[in-house]
């Protein structure tokens, strides 16, 4: 639970801390950090799901694997 909520929030934060650092460094202008931060929202939802997703599937592969060799053993 501790790593789901770690990576969650690390590509949360990911998307406010690199709009922050476009801003501040005056490389490029208010439209296209506007285009590169919904780019990170629609990223966000689709990968945060996946993330959680792969690490049930990991979680429940061994919950099974346990329960089949305890059920031989």
């Amino acid at each position: 639970m501790i790593r789901v909520f770690l990576e969650n929030d690390a590509m949360i934060k990911a998307q406010f801390l690199a709009r922050e650092y476009m801003q501040e460094s005056k490389y490029i202008d208010n439209s296209e950090i506007d285009k590169i931060y919904h780019g990170f929202e629609e990223l966000n939802k689709s990968c945060i799901k996946s993330t959680n997703c792969s690490l049930f599937i990991g979680i429940m592969i061994k919950l099974v694997i346990f329960n089949v060799l305890a059920l031989i053993f």
